[in-house]
C-alpha cells in the first residue's frame, strides 16, 4: 500500500484465493452471500462457503445479537413464528428450490461437503438431493442425519459416494420406535453393511447394539478407526430369527465382547448418546461401563438418558482429556439437574474441558419455586437491574396480590413462572452444540409472541380472580351509540383491504363484516368464513409463485427483531436473497434475486387464519406486510354465543369485544375492566431473562474457577461465551443479550469466598 495516499483502497486483488477464503469464513451468511455480487472472483471464492456446508433445517434457527454462532453452517430461512406444520412445507418448498439450483449450477453441487437432513422433511425430497450430491457431487464426504433406509442404495452406488463418503448412518426400520420392522429391513441391512463397511470410515450411526450388529449380521475383519461415533438407543422389535445364528462362534473368530473389540480405543474422539428410553437398559448400564476404555475421547454427549450416579462417577473418573461434554438428563421425561456428585467428578477429573452443557441447580437454588402449590420467590443479585425486576416485574405484574403466591392449578405456574416458561415454550432454542450447530427452535415462538402468550394467560388469570379494575371515564356501551365514530352504517369499504385490523382500531366492525362472512346456525355448532379478498391473487412470501423466486434457498432472517430486540426488522433481513443458478449478474440471470418489502403494499393484508373453538369462539390471525417485516397479529377470541361471559356484552354488540384495547373486557354496564397494572413487555422479559443469568452468579463462578480453558457454556439451557475484559474472565450471553451488564467483574480477585457470594 502506497503510505503516500492514506486513502488509498487495500489492494485486495494482491491477496491469494486461499487467503480471501479464510477471510470469507469468517463472515456470516448474509454476508457471504452478498460477497457474491461483489465480482467473479468474490462470487467464486464465496460459493464454495456457501454451499460447502449445509445445514436442512425444517424450523426457525435463532441466531446471536453478540456474535456469530455456528456460521460454516448455510441455512434454510424459516420465520420464527410459523405453525409446525406451515414451517415444513416451508422448509420442503425451500428444499425443491435447492434441488433446482442444484440441476441449473452443478458448480454449486460440486462445492458441497458435507450436508446434514432434518428427520422430518420429505422422504422423496431427501432421495431426490442424495441422487444429485452421490452421484455428481465430487466434493461430498459426509452425508449425516439419513433416516430413510431406502437411500441406502442411493449411497451404496453413486458414483462420487461409494468411494468419497465417510460417513456411515444406519437408518432406523422408521421414524418412531416400537413399530413394526419392516421384513426386507434387516437383509437390506446386511447387504448395505458389505457395502459400506471399510477402513475409510470415520464417522458412524448406529441404531443397533454394535454387538449385535457384528456378532450376528456383518463379519468384521478389523477395527474400525471411527473417530465420530453415534449411539441411539431405542427400542425395536426385529424378527429374533436373524439374531440366533452368530456369524462369529469358532475358536479363529470368537465372538466380540466389548466395544473396543469393535472400535480403536485411540481413534475414537466424539461419542453420542441418544436414548430413547425412560430407564436405562441392562445392556445400555453394561456400553457406559465399557465407555471407560476409550480414556481419548475428547467429546461425549449424553441426550435424554436417565442419570445414574454411580454408574457415571466411575466414568468421568477415567475421560480426563475431554474437551466437550454435553449431559441432558431426565427424570420422568423432564429436565433433570445434574447430580452434585457427579459435577464433582467433572470439576475434579476434566480440567480441560472447553465446552459444556448441562442442567446444575447444585449452587444456586430457582428464583421461583413451589412447594405445596405455594410459590417462594429468591433475590440473590441486588444489583439495579435486579432490584427492577424483583419489584416492578415480579412483584408488582406477576405476584401483586398476596393471593398470587398461591396456585389453584398447573395452568397458574404457567401464568407466573416467567422462567420456566422461557424453557417451555422454547424461547431458549436447542442446539446440538450452539458454538458449531445451528440453535433451533422446537416449537414456533419469538420474544413477541412469548410477550402475547404470557399476557393472555396472565389477564385470563386476572379476570378468573376477580382481580380486574373498572376504569369509569371509558364506557364501550356509550361509544357504540356514536354512529359517527364507529362507521356501523358506512358502506364505502375503499379501504378494507389495506388496513390492517388492530386492537385500536374503530372500525374493526365494519372492516370484519366487509371482508367475511359468518354463517351461524341455531345450535353455535358450525362456522363458515369466507376467503379475504387481498386483490384478488395476495402476494405471500410463503406462497410458490412461477413469477418469482420464493421457493429458492434463502437466507436466514438474520437480524429478526422478534430475536434480536434491538435490532429492527427494516432492515437487510427484509431483502430475501435467493439462489438460483451461479452468474455474477444479480436480478438479470437469476443468481441473487432481492424482494423488498415495498413490492407488497405496505400494511396490505396478506394471509389469514381461521380458527374455530371449543367453546363456538372464533380466533382469526392475520398477516399483514408492513414497513417491520411480515408478523401474526392475533383478534382477541370472540363469541357468537350471546351468553358467553368472556366479553360481558350483549348479543346487540357481537364482536365488539375487538375494538377493545389490548387485556381488556367490559362489564355488563360497558365499564372498561382491564389489568391493575401494565402488561408485560418485550424488555420486561429481556429483564427477567438478564436477572436469571445474574441469579446464578455462584454457579457461573464456580465454572470459572474450575475449568481455566472454557469457551462457551450452556448452563440450564441458558448460552454464554467466555470473553476477557480488564484482565479477567467473564460469560455474556450469547442469545438476547440487548446490551447485557454483568456481576461477575472481580470474581477473580475474591479468593476468600470460593462459592461466589
Amino acid at each position: 500500500m502506497d503510505e503516500s495516499k492514506p486513502n488509498s483502497v487495500f489492494p485486495w486483488d494482491k491477496l491469494s484465493d486461499d487467503l480471501l477464503f479464510d477471510i470469507f469464513s469468517s463472515l456470516p451468511q448474509p454476508d457471504r452471500l452478498s460477497l457474491c455480487l461483489v465480482n467473479k472472483r468474490c462470487n467464486r471464492i464465496a460459493t464454495k462457503l456457501i454451499y460447502r456446508r449445509i445445514y436442512l433445517n425444517d424450523s426457525n434457527v435463532v441466531t446471536s445479537d453478540f456474535m456469530d454462532l455456528a456460521i460454516n453452517w448455510t441455512l434454510l430461512m424459516i420465520p420464527s413464528y410459523l405453525p409446525e406444520e406451515r414451517s415444513r412445507l416451508l422448509a420442503n418448498k425451500k428444499l425443491k428450490g435447492l434441488i433446482k439450483t442444484f440441476i441449473r449450477n452443478p458448480v454449486t453441487l460440486k462445492n458441497v461437503q458435507w450436508i446434514r437432513i432434518n428427520w422430518d422433511l420429505e422422504g422423496e425430497l431427501q432421495k431426490r438431493i442424495l441422487e444429485l450430491l452421490c452421484s455428481e457431487g465430487t466434493s461430498l464426504q459426509r452425508l449425516e442425519n439419513i433416516t430413510d433406509p431406502s437411500c441406502n442404495d442411493i449411497i451404496a452406488n453413486g458414483k462420487v459416494s461409494k468411494y468419497q463418503v465417510t460417513s456411515f448412518d444406519m437408518a432406523p426400520p422408521n421414524s418412531l420406535p416400537e413399530l413394526p420392522v419392516p421384513e426386507n429391513y434387516i437383509p437390506n441391512l446386511k447387504i448395505y453393511l458389505r457395502q459400506r463397511i471399510s477402513s475409510r470410515l470415520s464417522h458412524m450411526t448406529l441404531f443397533i447394539d454394535p454387538l449385535k450388529l457384528f456378532n450376528y449380521l456383518y463379519l468384521l475383519k478389523g477395527k474400525l478407526q471411527i473417530v465420530d461415533l453415534k449411539f441411539h438407543w431405542r427400542r425395536e422389535f426385529f424378527d429374533p430369527i436373524y439374531f440366533k445364528n452368530p456369524i462369529r462362534n469358532s475358536s479363529t473368530l470368537p465372538p466380540l465382547r466389548d466395544l473396543s473389540e469393535i472400535f480403536d480405543v485411540r481413534s475414537l474422539k466424539v461419542l453420542t448418546v441418544i436414548s430413547w428410553n425412560e430407564q436405562l437398559l441392562p445392556r445400555e448400564v453394561e456400553m457406559i461401563k465399557n465407555f471407560k476404555e476409550f480414556i481419548y475421547l475428547e467429546d461425549l454427549s449424553l441426550i435424554s438418558i436417565k442419570q445414574d450416579t454411580k454408574l457415571l462417577v466411575p466414568l468421568f473418573e477415567y475421560l480426563k482429556n475431554l474437551k466437550r461434554i454435553k449431559m441432558d438428563f431426565l427424570q420422568q421425561y423432564s429436565p433433570e439437574s445434574t447430580n452434585p456428585e457427579i459435577f464433582l467428578t467433572i470439576l475434579l477429573n476434566c480440567n480441560k474441558l472447553q465446552f459444556i452443557d448441562m442442567r446444575f441447580e447444585g449452587m444456586d437454588l430457582p428464583i421461583i419455586s413451589i412447594k405445596d402449590r405455594t410459590v417462594d420467590i429468591l433475590q440473590k443479585c441486588q444489583c439495579n437491574k435486579c432490584n427492577h425486576v424483583f419489584n416492578k416485574i415480579l412483584k408488582e405484574k406477576l405476584f401483586l396480590f398476596s393471593e398470587d403466591i398461591y396456585l389453584e392449578g398447573d395452568h397458574e405456574a404457567a401464568t407466573k413462572d416467567i422462567f420456566t416458561m422461557m424453557r417451555a415454550l422454547s424461547l431458549l432454542p436447542y442446539s446440538k452444540a450452539c458454538d458449531s450447530y445451528p440453535s433451533v427452535r422446537t416449537q414456533p415462538m419469538n420474544l413477541h409472541e412469548f410477550v402475547n402468550i404470557m399476557n393472555d394467560n396472565l389477564f385470563s388469570y386476572r379476570k378468573n380472580k376477580n382481580q380486574l379494575v373498572k376504569d369509569f371515564s371509558r364506557n364501550i356501551f356509550k361509544k357504540l351509540e356514536l354512529n359517527d365514530s364507529l362507521n356501523l352504517n358506512n358502506d364505502d369499504n375503499n379501504d378494507s383491504h389495506t388496513t390492517p385490523l388492530s386492537f385500536h382500531n374503530d372500525d374493526y366492525r365494519e372492516q370484519f363484516n366487509n371482508d367475511h362472512e359468518i354463517n351461524n346456525d341455531n345450535n353455535n355448532d358450525e362456522y363458515t368464513m369466507s376467503e379475504v379478498p387481498v386483490n384478488e391473487t395476495p402476494v405471500n412470501e410463503f406462497t410458490p409463485n412461477e413469477n418469482t423466486n420464493d421457493d429458492l434457498f434463502d437466507y436466514p432472517i438474520y437480524n429478526d427483531a422478534n430475536d434480536n430486540i434491538h435490532q429492527n426488522r427494516n432492515e437487510n433481513e427484509n431483502a430475501v436473497i435467493a439462489w438460483e443458478g451461479g452468474n455474477t449478474q444479480p436480478e438479470e440471470n437469476g443468481f441473487m434475486t432481492t424482494r423488498e418489502p415495498s413490492e407488497t403494499p405496505n400494511d396490505e393484508l396478506v394471509e389469514t387464519e381461521v380458527e374455530v373453538e371449543e367453546d363456538g369462539g372464533i380466533t382469526v390471525n392475520f398477516e399483514p406486510n408492513t414497513n417491520n417485516g411480515t408478523i401474526n397479529i392475533p383478534i382477541t377470541n370472540f363469541s357468537t354465543n350471546a351468553s358467553d361471559a368472556s366479553s360481558g356484552l350483549p348479543s346487540d354488540f357481537l364482536g365488539m369485544s375487538n375494538i377493545l384495547p389490548p387485556y381488556t373486557t367490559c362489564d355488563d354496564d360497558g365499564y372498561l375492566l382491564k389489568l391493575p397494572h401494565e402488561v408485560l413487555t418485550e424488555k420486561d422479559v429481556i429483564d427477567c431473562y438478564h436477572a436469571l443469568i445474574h441469579h446464578y452468579r455462584a454457579t457461573y463462578i464456580a465454572f470459572l474457577r474450575g475449568f481455566p480453558k472454557l469457551r462457551f457454556l450452556m448452563l440450564n439451557d441458558i448460552p454464554s461465551v467466555v470473553v476477557e475484559e480488564n484482565c479477567e474472565r467473564i460469560f455474556q450471553p450469547a442469545l438476547y443479550h440487548a446490551d447485557y451488564k454483568t456481576n461477575l467483574t472481580g470474581w477473580s480477585c475474591s479468593n476468600s469466598n470460593k462459592n461466589g457470594r
